[in-house]
């Protein structure tokens, strides 16, 4: 996209229209949950090109 991180609103940003500039990943991600502590903490996380 072509938001940056310190953007305060992320959930609208529109995709690079360049060719050489899009990529897309496929990541998987493995989350570890306690609800009665309110708890989630990330366990592992892979991307690779989708």
């Amino acid at each position: 996209t072509i938001c940056t991180k310190s953007q305060p609103n992320l959930d609208n940003c529109p995709f690079r229209e360049q060719p050489s500039l899009k990529r897309e990943e496929l990541c998987s991600f493995q989350i570890y949950a306690v609800p009665q502590e309110d708890s989630l903490t990330m366990l592992n996380t892979s991307c690779q090109e989708a």
